[in-house]
């Protein structure tokens, strides 16, 4: 598993507490930027969970960015609303995982095909 925050407090607290668990074998932390990350690691991912690395569409472009074909993507949801525009999901090559739509916790999308 890779976590990954550009703000170094974030990832130092997060790699203190993968060494007290003893995962330090199996979970790297990373501190850097969002798009730097992407760029060096294009579709490496089976899933990227986020919170949002920007705005929907940001979010989706590098989302789409680091899983393979087929990967899923899991975003964290504000309590209401839907703000995944449909050509944003077509531009990124996903769709929503049937039966999971947004439901205020979070929205799982896959990339059907290889993305941009």
């Amino acid at each position: 598993m890779t976590l990954l925050d550009r703000r170094t407090k974030r990832t130092d607290f997060l790699e203190r507490m993968v060494h007290r668990l003893g995962w330090h074998d199996r979970v790297t932390v990373i501190a850097a930027d969002a798009a730097r990350f992407v760029a060096e690691h294009p579709h490496r991912f089976d899933v990227a969970v986020a919170r949002g690395f920007g705005p929907p569409d940001v979010t989706l472009g590098y989302g789409a960015a680091l899983v393979v074909p087929g990967g899923r993507i899991v975003i964290s949801e504000p309590p209401t609303g839907d703000r995944w525009d449909p050509t944003w999901l077509d531009a990124n090559h996903l769709v929503r995982v049937p039966g999971t739509a947004s439901t205020g916790h979070v929205v799982i999308l896959e990339a059907a095909g290889t993305s941009s």
